[in-house]
């Protein structure tokens, strides 16, 4: 019935089920959600660098935990900040990681092989 009032107003229905989507990316959407607007103390041109040395990590291997401890200890970077801006820069694609695996921050990030947008484009599409 909700498929054909959304049809009368010209607004297309997509019906979907929870195992339509990838396990992996729905918790990771589920936790980054939970972060993606969170107050982050720091000024926007420090939460840039922030990304720019996470992106090295995405790069390097190294698992993003280290550098937020190194950064908690050594400075004005909170570990609550730090992980916020990883999981904002994640979640607002600015930190291109695979989404189709965990992303725990005590391992190496993956680089995004797979855009999660393409992947599912026919959800979006007219």
């Amino acid at each position: 019935m909700e498929c054909t009032y959304y049809a009368d107003a010209g607004i297309r229905t997509v019906l979907l089920a929870g195992d339509g989507i990838d396990h992996n990316v729905r918790s990771n959407l589920r936790h980054l959600f939970g972060h993606h607007d969170r107050i982050v103390k720091l000024p926007n041109d420090e939460q840039a660098k922030l990304l720019t040395r996470f992106q090295h990590c995405l790069e390097t291997g190294v698992p993003p935990a280290e550098l937020i401890v190194r950064l908690s200890h050594a400075g004005p970077y909170s570990k609550e900040d730090c992980k916020n801006v990883l999981f904002q820069g994640i979640w607002f694609r600015k930190l291109r990681v695979d989404l189709f695996s965990p992303i725990m921050i005590d391992r190496p990030l993956r680089p995004e092989t797979q855009d999660v947008l393409i992947r599912y484009a026919d959800w979006f599409a007219e």
